[in-house]
């Protein structure tokens, strides 16, 4: 590098900042599925959070229906893109823009495994037992009250 004519140069170190930055990326995680302040159940003992789990894991006398983790599965390279888009406008210094992408994440992650729910699941959810099916009067899994449906959504939390 040529030497400025006055014998002057000017370093800037930007090391500093760019490691803050960097910070802020892997300080904020975005979160699916039933959080604390959804959980609660109309009429029912057991919380949406609770029950979200032994249906998506199953028990002694339930099968397991997968309606969490699939969907989420499914989006991965998408996340991933939006994830570095999201870098990306940390590093120009627009953490609104980026803030704006893990929202998006979110909202996209939440509408798929609530179309997963909806749709019967994929891979399917095993059927319904007749004695359910006579109980609730349907045969879909995972839908009853819809109070787990509508439990489900996203937070962004500080790690």
């Amino acid at each position: 590098m040529a030497q400025p004519p006055n014998g002057v140069s000017v370093v800037v170190d930007l090391v500093e900042d760019f490691t803050k930055r960097i910070g802020q990326l892997t300080t904020q995680k975005v979160m699916v599925g039933i959080p604390a302040t959804a959980a609660s159940r109309s009429g029912d003992p057991i919380n949406n959070a609770t029950l979200g789990y032994m249906l998506h894991y199953g028990t002694s006398k339930m099968p397991p229906r997968p309606w969490l983790i699939p969907p989420i599965a499914r989006m991965k390279d998408e996340a991933a893109a939006m994830l570095r888009q999201a870098a990306e406008f940390t590093m120009q210094k627009r953490p609104d823009l980026a803030e704006n992408i893990l929202n998006d994440l979110g909202s996209k992650a939440v509408s798929n495994v609530k179309v997963n729910i909806v749709s019967g699941g994929d891979p399917p959810f095993t059927p319904l037992a007749q004695s359910t099916i006579d109980r609730k009067g349907s045969s879909s899994p995972l839908i009853d009250s819809a109070q787990l449906l509508n439990s489900v959504t996203y937070v962004i939390r500080k790690k």
